[in-house]
């Protein structure tokens, strides 16, 4: 979770424009992210951007491992809000 939290803060509190929803962590030694954007500019930018020198800011430099997957979503399906949060 070190190699995570040192990504995170090299990208920065901001909230990129599109970025609808993010989820980050750590599995088996490799870091996982699913994203959801609203346009493939949007994604795109910010690969561009931020992560691709978020990457040489922390010394990671992607390799056969890495696996990029992008696809358009049909249903997304939103958590249910917190119980008494209305």
């Amino acid at each position: 979770m070190q190699q995570v939290r040192a990504f995170s803060a090299a990208l920065g509190d901001e909230r990129p424009d599109g970025l609808l929803h993010a989820v980050v962590g750590e599995a088996d030694g490799a870091v996982l992210a699913v994203e959801i954007w609203a346009t493939q500019a949007d994604a795109d930018r910010f690969v561009a951007e931020r992560l691709h020198p978020a990457f040489l800011e922390v010394g990671v430099v992607p390799d056969d491992r890495t696996t990029i997957v992008g696809f358009e979503a049909v249903d997304v399906y939103p958590a249910p809000a917190p119980a008494g949060s209305r």
